[in-house]
């Protein structure tokens, strides 16, 4: 099966990187540091910031669970 994601995903996990909010475990893998938690935690508390995104996210986080996605990609390949 094939997996798309969009190209700018790479550059912006270079730019986390280089920002520290990030630190690179292997190719494949990241995993966030304190820095990157610090904001992800001050933008949580910002009831202005990404708003239509946080809407967006309340809205089909009911239905996207791990669960599913990997039951949609096991269907796919089997085509």
């Amino acid at each position: 099966m094939v997996v798309r994601f969009d190209p700018t995903l790479n550059r912006a996990m270079e730019y986390a990187v280089a920002e520290g909010l990030v630190e690179r475990m292997s190719e494949a893998r990241v995993k966030i540091t304190d820095k990157g938690r610090k904001l992800a935690r001050d933008i949580d508390r910002s009831t202005d910031c990404l708003a239509a995104e946080r809407a967006f996210l309340d809205e089909i986080g009911k239905s996207v669970t791990d669960k599913f996605v990997r039951e949609l990609l096991i269907q796919g390949a089997r085509g």
